[in-house]
């Protein structure tokens, strides 16, 4: 369906696929070696195959156009963007106050599992960002950084830091066996 459409040569769409396919493998790695944090890892990795699929498949593109046809039908799409901008302004608000309690809430897992939630969080803003389609938050994500959007590049940070947490889970509790 939708694979014929995205071209394998694009640096943006390939370096993100790369990215979050390293941070699910890692995860699922941590998740096998985690102990107490095992489950943590294993929805991770879940999510980092979320958005290696939707890199693949546009997901975020396809519920990007339904918000659109509520908007349409609602008659509002016209005066969409101070909604759009609402909701960004929520969701993040949103996002950061559960990021803050869930990086709390696992303080006593170690550094691993906060950089790992760290990271997840902000693949997840990517994807809200990007879902929600609002033109000035577009004209940043897709502005190109050499051969490389910006949003390829956030996919990168946000798989590093998911990437990075895992490792360092995975020799944490290497040394302890």
């Amino acid at each position: 369906m939708i694979l014929a459409e995205v071209d394998p040569r694009h640096a943006t769409w390939l370096t993100g696929t790369i990215a979050y396919t390293l941070a699910t493998v890692a995860c699922a790695g941590a998740g096998i070696r985690a102990g107490k944090a095992r489950g943590w890892w294993w929805a991770m990795a879940a999510l980092a195959a979320a958005l290696t699929i939707d890199l693949q498949t546009n997901y975020r593109f396809y519920l990007s156009g339904l918000l659109s046809g509520i908007a349409r039908d609602g008659h509002w799409y016209d005066g969409r963007r101070p909604i759009q901008a609402a909701f960004l302004a929520a969701g993040g608000l949103a996002g950061i106050m559960l990021t803050a309690w869930l990086l709390w809430g696992v303080r006593r897992h170690g550094w691993p599992l906060r950089l790992g939630l760290f990271g997840t969080a902000l693949g997840a803003a990517l994807f809200l960002l990007d879902v929600v389609s609002l033109h000035q938050v577009d004209e940043i994500l897709n502005a190109t950084v050499g051969r490389i959007m910006a949003i390829g590049i956030g996919w990168v940070v946000a798989a590093t830091f998911l990437t990075a947490g895992a490792w360092g889970a995975a020799r944490q509790n290497r040394r302890r066996y």
